[in-house]
Protein backbone atom coordinates (compact mmCIF):
# COMPACT_ATOMS: atom_id res chain seq x y z
CA UNK A 1 0.00 0.00 0.00
CA UNK A 2 1.31 3.33 -0.52
CA UNK A 3 1.34 6.21 1.57
CA UNK A 4 -0.80 9.05 2.19
CA UNK A 5 1.29 12.68 0.90
CA UNK A 6 2.29 14.45 4.23
CA UNK A 7 -0.52 16.24 5.88
CA UNK A 8 -0.28 19.13 8.09
CA UNK A 9 -0.78 17.08 10.94
CA UNK A 10 1.79 14.57 10.04
CA UNK A 11 4.18 17.47 9.21
CA UNK A 12 3.94 18.98 12.82
CA UNK A 13 4.03 15.56 14.39
CA UNK A 14 7.57 15.01 12.59
CA UNK A 15 8.53 18.40 13.42
CA UNK A 16 7.35 17.56 16.92
CA UNK A 17 8.60 14.08 17.40
CA UNK A 18 11.07 14.79 19.70
CA UNK A 19 9.18 17.02 21.63
CA UNK A 20 6.69 14.63 21.87
CA UNK A 21 8.96 11.75 23.11
CA UNK A 22 10.47 13.54 25.60
CA UNK A 23 7.16 14.44 27.41
CA UNK A 24 6.18 10.93 27.05
CA UNK A 25 8.98 9.70 28.89
CA UNK A 26 8.65 12.43 31.36
CA UNK A 27 4.80 11.52 31.94
CA UNK A 28 6.03 7.95 31.98
CA UNK A 29 8.50 8.50 35.37
CA UNK A 30 6.07 10.99 37.29
CA UNK A 31 3.50 8.35 37.17
CA UNK A 32 5.84 5.58 37.70
CA UNK A 33 6.63 7.13 40.92
CA UNK A 34 2.72 7.37 41.57
CA UNK A 35 1.84 3.72 40.84
CA UNK A 36 4.73 3.28 43.40
CA UNK A 37 2.79 5.16 45.92
CA UNK A 38 -0.57 4.13 45.14
CA UNK A 39 -0.25 0.30 43.87
CA UNK A 40 2.51 -0.48 46.73
CA UNK A 41 2.95 -3.86 44.72
CA UNK A 42 6.41 -5.48 43.97
CA UNK A 43 7.50 -4.63 40.41
CA UNK A 44 9.70 -5.01 37.50
CA UNK A 45 11.33 -3.05 34.70
CA UNK A 46 11.49 -3.62 30.93
CA UNK A 47 12.07 -1.58 27.93
CA UNK A 48 12.05 -2.40 24.28
CA UNK A 49 15.98 -2.03 23.61
CA UNK A 50 16.64 -2.34 27.16
CA UNK A 51 17.39 -5.51 29.05
CA UNK A 52 16.20 -7.08 31.37
CA UNK A 53 15.59 -4.95 34.79
CA UNK A 54 16.67 -1.82 33.12
CA UNK A 55 14.76 1.72 33.74
CA UNK A 56 14.19 3.69 31.00
CA UNK A 57 11.13 6.08 30.37
CA UNK A 58 9.94 7.26 27.47
CA UNK A 59 8.35 5.29 23.97
CA UNK A 60 8.12 1.68 24.37
CA UNK A 61 8.14 1.80 27.92
CA UNK A 62 6.48 -0.59 30.05
CA UNK A 63 6.77 -1.95 33.75
CA UNK A 64 5.03 -4.75 35.30
CA UNK A 65 3.85 -5.55 38.98
CA UNK A 66 3.70 -9.37 40.23
CA UNK A 67 -0.28 -10.20 41.37
CA UNK A 68 0.06 -9.95 45.12
CA UNK A 69 -1.34 -13.35 46.00
CA UNK A 70 -0.83 -12.99 50.01
CA UNK A 71 -3.41 -13.74 52.36
CA UNK A 72 -6.13 -14.70 49.74
CA UNK A 73 -7.09 -17.66 47.09
CA UNK A 74 -5.16 -16.19 43.94
CA UNK A 75 -4.40 -19.00 41.99
CA UNK A 76 -6.41 -17.92 38.70
CA UNK A 77 -3.76 -15.09 38.03
CA UNK A 78 -0.97 -18.03 38.57
CA UNK A 79 1.66 -16.95 36.39
CA UNK A 80 -0.03 -13.86 35.37
CA UNK A 81 1.15 -10.62 36.30
CA UNK A 82 0.04 -6.32 36.01
CA UNK A 83 1.26 -4.61 33.26
CA UNK A 84 1.06 -0.55 32.09
CA UNK A 85 3.67 0.91 29.33
CA UNK A 86 3.43 3.10 26.15
CA UNK A 87 3.20 0.51 23.49
CA UNK A 88 2.45 0.98 19.35
CA UNK A 89 -1.13 0.40 18.05
CA UNK A 90 0.62 -1.11 15.20
CA UNK A 91 1.99 -3.95 17.37
CA UNK A 92 -1.00 -4.68 19.18
CA UNK A 93 -3.21 -7.57 17.55
CA UNK A 94 -7.26 -7.13 17.40
CA UNK A 95 -7.38 -3.79 18.84
CA UNK A 96 -10.04 -1.96 17.30
CA UNK A 97 -10.55 0.67 16.41
CA UNK A 98 -7.11 1.75 16.32
CA UNK A 99 -6.82 5.16 16.79
CA UNK A 100 -3.01 7.03 16.68
CA UNK A 101 0.29 4.94 16.65
CA UNK A 102 1.27 5.09 20.72
CA UNK A 103 -1.58 4.05 23.59
CA UNK A 104 -0.99 3.40 27.33
CA UNK A 105 -1.99 -0.19 28.46
CA UNK A 106 -3.11 -0.89 31.54
CA UNK A 107 -3.78 -4.48 32.62
CA UNK A 108 -3.12 -7.88 33.03
CA UNK A 109 -0.85 -9.78 31.37
CA UNK A 110 -0.38 -13.91 30.88
CA UNK A 111 1.99 -16.07 29.64
CA UNK A 112 2.39 -17.42 26.32
CA UNK A 113 0.18 -20.20 24.83
CA UNK A 114 -2.46 -19.16 28.16
CA UNK A 115 -5.62 -18.97 27.02
CA UNK A 116 -7.75 -17.58 29.97
CA UNK A 117 -8.53 -14.41 27.66
CA UNK A 118 -9.89 -16.87 25.38
CA UNK A 119 -11.37 -19.42 27.17
CA UNK A 120 -15.19 -20.30 26.83
CA UNK A 121 -15.90 -20.12 30.33
CA UNK A 122 -13.94 -17.09 30.84
CA UNK A 123 -16.80 -15.37 28.16
CA UNK A 124 -19.05 -13.81 30.98
CA UNK A 125 -15.66 -12.43 32.61
CA UNK A 126 -14.38 -11.14 29.44
CA UNK A 127 -17.55 -9.35 28.87
CA UNK A 128 -17.94 -7.88 32.55
CA UNK A 129 -14.57 -6.02 32.04
CA UNK A 130 -15.04 -4.94 28.17
CA UNK A 131 -18.09 -3.15 29.58
CA UNK A 132 -15.57 -1.38 32.18
CA UNK A 133 -13.21 -0.49 29.08
CA UNK A 134 -10.82 -3.32 29.16
CA UNK A 135 -10.02 -4.86 25.33
CA UNK A 136 -8.13 -8.28 24.94
CA UNK A 137 -5.56 -8.08 22.77
CA UNK A 138 -1.93 -9.83 21.92
CA UNK A 139 1.19 -8.01 21.70
CA UNK A 140 4.80 -10.08 21.33
CA UNK A 141 2.93 -13.17 21.64
CA UNK A 142 1.21 -12.41 25.02
CA UNK A 143 -2.61 -12.40 25.80
CA UNK A 144 -3.87 -8.91 27.43
CA UNK A 145 -6.79 -7.79 29.14
CA UNK A 146 -5.79 -4.12 28.90
CA UNK A 147 -7.68 -0.80 29.09
CA UNK A 148 -6.22 1.81 26.43
CA UNK A 149 -5.65 5.23 27.19
CA UNK A 150 -4.09 7.89 23.91
CA UNK A 151 -1.93 10.33 24.21
CA UNK A 152 -4.35 12.99 23.85
CA UNK A 153 -6.41 11.62 26.85
CA UNK A 154 -4.23 13.83 28.98
CA UNK A 155 -4.41 17.04 27.84
CA UNK A 156 -7.16 17.74 29.60
CA UNK A 157 -4.24 18.32 32.39
CA UNK A 158 -1.93 21.01 31.83
CA UNK A 159 1.47 19.85 33.43
CA UNK A 160 3.82 17.36 33.28
CA UNK A 161 3.15 16.25 36.98
CA UNK A 162 -0.71 16.48 36.95
CA UNK A 163 -0.88 14.42 33.44
CA UNK A 164 1.37 12.23 34.96
CA UNK A 165 -0.78 11.67 38.44
CA UNK A 166 -4.03 11.38 36.36
CA UNK A 167 -2.05 8.16 34.36
CA UNK A 168 -1.11 6.33 37.98
CA UNK A 169 -4.65 6.93 38.94
CA UNK A 170 -5.90 5.56 35.11
CA UNK A 171 -3.22 2.89 35.61
CA UNK A 172 -4.04 1.78 39.49
CA UNK A 173 -7.68 1.72 38.75
CA UNK A 174 -7.32 -0.79 36.46
CA UNK A 175 -4.95 -3.09 38.65
CA UNK A 176 -7.73 -2.85 41.09
CA UNK A 177 -10.66 -3.29 38.53
CA UNK A 178 -8.99 -6.86 37.60
CA UNK A 179 -7.80 -7.55 41.24
CA UNK A 180 -11.46 -7.63 42.68
CA UNK A 181 -12.61 -10.21 39.54
CA UNK A 182 -10.34 -12.70 38.49
CA UNK A 183 -10.27 -14.92 35.90
CA UNK A 184 -11.26 -18.61 35.99
CA UNK A 185 -8.09 -20.42 36.94
CA UNK A 186 -5.48 -20.94 34.31
CA UNK A 187 -4.00 -23.73 32.15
Amino acid sequence: MDPDALTASSALALMEADAGAAAAAGICEVADGHVRELWARPRHFRRVGGGAGSLSFGLGYWATYAVDRTGTDQTPWEGAWFEWGLRRVEDMRDVEPRRGSWAFIAGATFPAKDDRTTRSRNAEWRERHAADGFASFSVGGYDRLARLRYPDELLAMTTLEDQGLALAEWVVNAFKALSADPPQEGT
